[in-house]
């Protein structure tokens, strides 16, 4: 072997080495780019967007001067006896707890910032602190008396994840087990 061959070998091994660099480089520009987004998202304030563009962010306070509703509900759950303000029903074993949520629907919420936007999805995707997702059709946000973003329950704010006042949740009042609710609720995108 010959001192060029040595040189060659050299050269190659450090430009594969810049390259793998590079491309290292580039993948974290790309992550923090689509993950960047989520550092904006914080408890007691929903972003409301729209094809990439966010139409308008309501805080809890903003979500308050709507017209508001109090809605009485029921869930059930499977917690046993565990649950602040558990019962059973005369005619089952299940367990539930009572609620007296306040709230606005998510149909005056939206309107609030555009009352087109009924009109032009189709789709409603609502996302918690705790990246829970639900998908929910704009049918159903439509019905009257069926989703609604509150801010109270039983008279007293909700609890963010760190246990402090001020958080925002969606309801949806068809649904009994509270599977379809987002608890913490930072987004709203519509499709």
């Amino acid at each position: 072997m010959n001192e060029t061959d040595g040189l060659k070998k050299g050269s190659k091994s450090a430009l594969i080495l810049i390259l793998l660099i590079s491309v290292l480089v580039v993948a974290i520009a790309v992550l923090w780019h689509f993950n960047s987004g989520e550092n904006d998202l914080k408890e007691g304030v929903v972003v409301i967007q729209a094809e990439g563009t966010v139409l308008g962010r309501l805080t809890v306070t903003d979500i308050e001067e709507l017209p508001c509703t109090e809605k009485t509900m029921r869930v059930f759950t499977s917690c046993g006896s565990g649950c602040s303000n558990s019962g059973k029903t005369d005619d089952s074993k299940e367990d539930y707890v009572e609620h007296v949520y306040t709230g606005t629907s998510l149909k005056e919420v939206l309107h609030s910032i555009d009352p087109e936007l009924t009109l032009k999805y189709n789709k409603v995707i609502t996302k918690g602190a705790d990246y829970y997702s639900q998908v929910i059709d704009m049918s159903d946000v439509e019905k009257p008396d069926e989703i609604y973003i509150v801010y109270s329950d039983n008279g007293k704010p909700l609890k963010t994840k760190d246990n402090r006042d001020g958080s925002l949740q969606m309801v949806v009042s068809s649904d009994q087990y509270g599977k379809r609710f987002t608890n913490w609720l930072v987004s709203i995108e519509l499709q």
